[in-house]
């Protein structure tokens, strides 16, 4: 059998972003920037030029008035990552962790697609939580089902990390939070900037692609 080395050194980060539904129509965004190669030199670079920086979290950064550090974040992805892929429900109904999980389905597909086999994902586990590790086994759920389908390969690996503990988390959450933003027509400036390496899918309310 033929070994293809670049399938084993493609990895994903991804993260989510969602405007509350009380707010116009509810959009949820949920992104993969994916890294060819061996992460640990990008991650090192990525963390000497944000130092200033940690972690980096894209709307609280928009709300301070530092723009300018969204916008050299943008311009860091569009130099280093491969490509992204957002998938995106508009608009989603009920909680935004049924969203979620469609888009993370969709998603991954995608990545399987794209012969990406480590996955990254933010994750949401919180130390006060009575459950903390319950919206993660979500997340993993949704993975197992995947590969007994055979939607995905059963190569495919999904971890969780904390925006601290893996720092290219960051990427996603700047891209879905760009891609979120354009999606809604609120801005394209952001959005701009990783356009050209960018694929977004967007699914109606019951999940369907538009």
């Amino acid at each position: 059998m033929h070994h293809d080395p670049t399938y084993e050194r493609s990895s994903a980060y991804i993260d989510e972003s969602f405007s509350p539904q009380r707010k116009g129509t509810p959009i949820y965004a949920l992104a993969a920037v994916v890294i060819a190669g061996d992460s640990t030199l990008i991650r090192k670079r990525l963390q000497e030029r944000f130092a200033g920086v940690v972690p980096f979290k894209t709307s609280t950064l928009a709300n301070m008035g530092h723009g300018d550090k969204v916008m050299e974040m943008l311009d860091w992805i569009a130099t280093n990552a491969k490509i992204n892929v957002v998938v995106a429900q508009m608009p989603y109904q009920g909680h935004c962790e049924s969203a979620r999980q469609i888009c993370l389905a969709t998603l991954l597909i995608e990545l399987n697609g794209l012969r990406v086999n480590r996955v990254v994902l933010d994750s949401r586990g919180s130390p006060f939580a009575r459950d903390p590790k319950r919206l993660d086994r979500l997340d993993r759920r949704t993975v197992h089902e995947l590969r007994e389908q055979k939607f995905i390969s059963r190569n495919m690996e999904a971890l969780h990390y904390t925006e601290i503990q893996e720092p290219l988390v960051w990427l996603a959450d700047a891209v879905a939070w760009s891609a979120q933003r354009h999606i809604s027509l609120l801005s394209s400036d952001h959005w701009s900037r990783v356009e050209s390496m960018s694929r977004i899918i967007q699914l109606d309310a019951k999940g369907c692609p538009k």
